[in-house]
């Protein structure tokens, strides 16, 4: 068994595209497509569905984005990471200071300014929460500096 992807549902295909690729440095691997049909509707469970989505990599990960275009779905319900079921992408990024400009203008927002970690295997690394414009959460952490 492997993992084959992870997904996010966003309100705004294109603006979310923008945003991992201009900010996080994802890379679009193909155009979106918009796809509906019959087998779409048992697999998910909704009549009549019809999206758009796409799929983006950074190095061996597959990070698919979905826009349902039938049913839209409810805006995002603000969560907190201590919710059952709120979840967060974690990326691994050469410096958390000198990113933030790029994630805030695509869109996101930090939670807080990078912290330093104190103790345990990541000690000194630099650590932040952010959210992409939809409000899914993004853990930035600091490379280890080379030894």
């Amino acid at each position: 068994m492997k993992v084959d992807h992870f997904s996010f549902t966003v309100s705004d295909l294109d603006r979310s595209v923008a945003f991992y690729v201009e900010s996080l440095g994802f890379e679009a691997t193909e155009e979106p497509a918009e796809i509906e049909g019959d087998w779409l509707s048992q697999i998910t469970g909704f009549d009549g569905i019809r999206l758009r989505l796409v799929f983006l990599r950074l190095g061996e990960v597959s990070l698919e984005l979905i826009q349902y275009l039938n049913p839209v779905g409810a805006p995002h319900q603000e969560s907190r990471t201590c919710d059952v079921g709120n979840a967060h992408l974690a990326l691994e990024v050469p410096d958390v200071d000198a990113l933030r400009s790029h994630f805030e203008a695509a869109g996101g927002r930090f939670v807080s300014d990078p912290v330093a970690i104190p103790s345990g295997p990541l000690a000194g690394r630099p650590i932040a929460y952010g959210v992409d414009p939809d409000g899914i959460v993004i853990e930035l952490i600091e490379s280890r500096p080379a030894t």
